[in-house]
This record gives C-alpha cells, sequence and structure tokens, in this order.
C-alpha cells in the first residue's frame, strides 16, 4: 500500500471518520488526487461511505470510515501471573475478550496456553480476517525483532515470541515492553490523549515507565529506556533488587519489597499495627491503603515513606526529561488521595523548580494498566503497512 493510503486510512482511523475535504486538507494534496486514493481503498474494503455531513452551505460532504468488518486486531497482555487477550475490530471497539492464570511456568506451558486463547479467538471471528497480533510482555524486550531479552517472572532470555508467533498463526506480530504498551494505551484511549510528553509508571511487584515523548514512544538504543525501577533511591539498602544490585527503587517499594517488610516489622511487634491481625491470613497492598484510611499511624508512615522514595526516584526523571504528566498504574492508586500529594510534595523537594513545578500526576485509566489495549494500538499502526 502506497504512503498516502496509509497517511489517508491513520488520519481516518485517529478521528473515526473524515471527509475527502478533511483528507484534502490535512494531507495537502489536491481533491483529485483524494478521490482517486479514497477510491482505491473503498475498493479494496479498506474504507466505506456513511452519509453525508453538515455544512454551512454547498454541497454536504461524503463521510468515510474504516469499514469495521475489514478485519480484527489481537492484543495480548503476558503478565506476571496470567495471559489476557482482547479482539477489536477496526474501529477500536473491543468485540472478544479473555483470560488465563497460568498455573505452570515453563516455556511450553505458558506458550501452549496463550496458543489456545490465540486459536479461541479466531473462531470467534469466524471467517474475518485477523490484520495483526499485539503481544505486551514484562521486561526487556528488543522492539525491532520481537524478542523476549529477559523477563524477570517467566525467565526468558533471547526468547524470539515474534517468531514464535507468526510461525504458529501465519500472522504479522509486534512485540514490546508492557509499560511502554500501556503508554500507549494511555495515548489513544486514556488520560493522554492530549499529551505529548508523560511517563507511564507502573508500580507492582517490578517498577518501570513507558516514556512518551513528542507523542511517540521512546525505546532507547538498547531497548531498555524506562527502567527507573533501577534507579538508586537508598545508599543503605539491604535488600536485592532484581538486576543484582541493592538499593534500588524496585527493592525499596515495589510490592513484593514493601509486602516483605510489613511482615518483618509486624512479626517483631505485633502492636504497630492493625494490620497485624491478617499475618496469618496474609496481608496485601489493598489492606495497608484501606488501614492506612482508618488512620492506622503505621501504615500512614508506610504510604509516607512509599511517596518520598518513589519521588527521588521520579525526581532523576523529571531533571532530565521533563514530562508534563505522570499516569500511575499499580494498586497504590487505591491510596492516591494520601500518596499522590505526598509524592508532589517529595518532587518539589528534590527536583529542579521549573521542571517539577507543573508536573501533573493521574491514575491509570484502565485497571490493568491497559497493556492489551496498547497492544492493539500498537497494531494499529502497522496494520496497514503488512496488510
Amino acid at each position: 500500500m502506497d504512503k498516502n493510503s496509509l497517511v489517508a486510512l491513520e488520519i481516518i482511523r485517529k478521528h473515526k471518520h473524515a471527509s475527502r475535504r478533511d483528507l484534502t486538507r490535512e494531507m495537502g494534496l489536491t481533491p483529485a488526487a483524494i478521490t482517486k486514493i479514497t477510491k482505491k481503498l473503498i475498493e479494496k474494503g479498506y474504507l466505506k461511505e456513511v452519509g453525508r455531513g453538515k455544512t454551512t452551505g454547498g454541497r454536504p460532504p461524503i463521510i468515510l470510515e474504516l469499514n469495521s468488518h475489514k478485519g480484527y486486531i489481537i492484543g495480548m497482555y503476558y503478565a506476571p501471573s496470567d495471559v489476557s487477550l482482547i479482539l477489536m475490530n477496526l474501529h477500536s471497539e473491543v468485540v472478544y475478550s479473555s483470560k488465563i492464570h497460568l498455573t505452570k511456568k515453563s516455556k511450553e506451558a505458558i506458550l501452549k496456553e496463550s496458543f489456545e486463547l490465540v486459536e479461541k479467538a479466531i473462531e470467534h471471528c469466524e471467517g474475518v480476517k485477523i490484520l495483526g497480533i499485539g503481544v505486551a510482555l514484562n521486561g526487556l524486550v528488543d522492539y525491532e525483532n520481537g524478542i523476549s531479552i529477559f523477563s524477570p517472572h517467566y525467565k526468558w532470555r533471547d526468547f524470539p515470541i515474534k517468531e514464535e508467533m507468526e510461525k504458529r498463526f501465519k500472522i504479522p506480530t509486534v512485540v514490546d515492553n508492557d509499560v511502554r504498551m500501556m503508554a500507549l494505551a494511555e495515548r489513544e484511549y486514556g488520560g493522554a490523549k492530549d499529551c505529548d510528553n508523560f511517563i507511564m509508571l507502573n508500580v507492582g511487584d517490578g517498577i518501570g515507565a513507558g516514556i512518551v515523548i513528542n507523542g511517540e514512544v521512546f525505546r532507547g538504543s538498547t531497548f531498555s529506556a524506562g527502567e527507573i525501577g533501577h534507579i538508586k533511591v537508598n545508599e543503605k539498602g539491604e535488600n536485592f533488587c532484581s538486576c543484582g544490585k541493592k538499593g534500588c527503587l524496585e527493592a525499596e517499594i515495589s510490592t513484593k519489597s514493601i509486602m516483605d517488610k510489613i511482615k518483618r516489622e509486624l512479626s517483631e511487634d505485633r502492636e504497630k499495627s492493625i494490620l497485624s491481625e491478617k499475618i496469618e491470613s496474609g496481608i496485601v497492598f489493598g489492606d495497608v491503603c484501606e488501614s492506612a484510611m482508618r488512620g492506622d499511624f503505621y501504615c500512614l508512615e508506610l504510604l509516607r515513606y512509599i511517596g518520598n522514595t518513589l519521588a527521588k526516584g521520579l525526581s532523576n526523571v523529571i531533571n532530565v526529561i521533563n514530562p508534563k504528566l505522570f499516569i500511575i498504574n499499580g494498586e497504590i492508586n487505591k491510596c492516591s488521595e494520601i500518596v499522590f500529594p505526598i509524592i508532589k510534595l517529595g518532587i518539589q523537594k528534590y527536583s529542579m523548580y521549573t521542571s517539577a513545578k507543573d508536573v501533573e500526576f493521574k491514575s491509570s485509566y484502565f485497571d490493568d494498566g491497559g497493556a492489551s489495549l496498547g497492544a492493539a494500538a500498537m497494531v494499529f499502526r502497522n496494520v496497514f503497512t503488512y496488510n
């Protein structure tokens, strides 16, 4: 497909619909050239005419839309303990979704179960072509070659998941880091639609970031941009990080680190917090937030420590990149009204004033960060190139 056709399709996809007059204005081509381009796209089944638009005078313009039945797109998220899948039409509407919990973590078991998810999605298509598959994966990912460089939760190293997916299904596949996919989901469908410079921060068992600069996802020269969980924030830190060092942001305030800290401290002194009641049954981060809301001093101090430590790490990013917005995903959002003000106060303390004074913080628009949506959006950016 030629470049002008690709541009026309992308404009219509982003705006949901457009007239030939709109395309002429945005693309800077003559009406005759636009008519020729749209005629070919209609003949190929990518576009359809859906009626006439409003006009203040003259002939009403004919409105063009993508043909939602031309094909579907799959977005997948390989999370630490489960795999989720969505099926989207060309109007970016989710028409099917599915999810499995991973009971076995061997490479063979993960691929078998996730491939079965794809097969069920294909059955749901009832003969409609799948135009592409997007895969969001935790850890370091070589986006250009579709290789899992290192997945800390799956213990994958240099695994060519794109190759495996395309060999099995003969469908073009793109693979990227999960937090970068979350950032793309926020850019396309969530809280960063009008923001060209922002950072998606995922806080969980690991801490990572998806960086968007001038509207584009930034990956770095070796695809490791956004690994802010490995910024050193505590010179005297005792916990080992997944990178093998101590004192990293991830080693200090990841969900696992915080849960370990709570168990250790409350085992020594059960009078410190009402959380002690849940030691035997198991404490989750939501319990910390709930107890803090009830005025538990230990939990409030814990959240203050998390917010201040996070601010130390983010201040380095703010000074270098100068983002307008941070979108945060993770259970920390359950107590955002407590933690966000602490973070904001901290970055004023640790960052340059001019860099930090207007930075905004928002909770993720999506409950799971939107990684599968971002994976589908990544395919949308490429799909017309290889179909």
